[in-house]
């Protein structure tokens, strides 16, 4: 990833996306994850061999925008339990799989 140094928890996403396998944040120490790294991987949807590639997420605190206004994004979301500190924008977005449980938006 060409996003300067990466969290713990943003590690953790970037090792589990690959495989499609859940990063559960809830009750960790660190559970903010900025939103430019979530869209690097999710525009980029990085595969490991035989496996399919999701961003599967539960209890981050997502800071900046996750705008992905016209994208294409080819991998499952699911995001649940996730505060966002900006609004997320999917307008005109094609999306392979999404799902938003339980979110947290900013207040408006």
């Amino acid at each position: 990833m060409e996003i300067e140094e990466l969290t713990d928890a943003e590690r953790r996403i970037e090792e589990a996306f690959p495989r499609g396998a859940t990063v559960d944040l809830t009750g960790a120490d660190d559970r903010t994850v900025r939103a430019r790294v979530l869209r690097s991987l999710l525009l980029r949807a990085p595969s490991e061999d035989g496996e399919i590639p999701a961003l599967r997420l539960r209890g981050a605190r997502v800071t900046g925008a996750l705008d992905l206004h016209s994208a294409v994004v080819s991998c499952p979301v699911s995001l649940t339990d996730c505060s966002f500190e900006e609004p997320v924008i999917f307008y005109g977005a094609e999306c392979r799989g999404l799902s938003l449980a339980r979110i947290c938006a900013p207040p408006t």
